[in-house]
């Protein structure tokens, strides 16, 4: 078996289509939620563990 037939085969451009924008609209939702709910990331990483930086 070779590398198309594993992941296009019989895949239409509708349906690769679809999933591209599928994809690209839940990545933006995860990495807005992410954004709003929670605190930067090297902030929350230092306080984690105590780093001496953070004082």
């Amino acid at each position: 078996m070779n590398w198309s037939d594993i992941f296009i085969y019989d895949t239409t451009w509708l349906f690769a289509g679809e999933l591209v924008v599928r994809v690209v609209i839940m990545f933006t939702l995860i990495t807005l939620l992410l954004r709003f709910t929670g605190e930067r990331a090297d902030y929350g990483w230092a306080k984690a563990f105590n780093n001496p930086l953070n004082r």
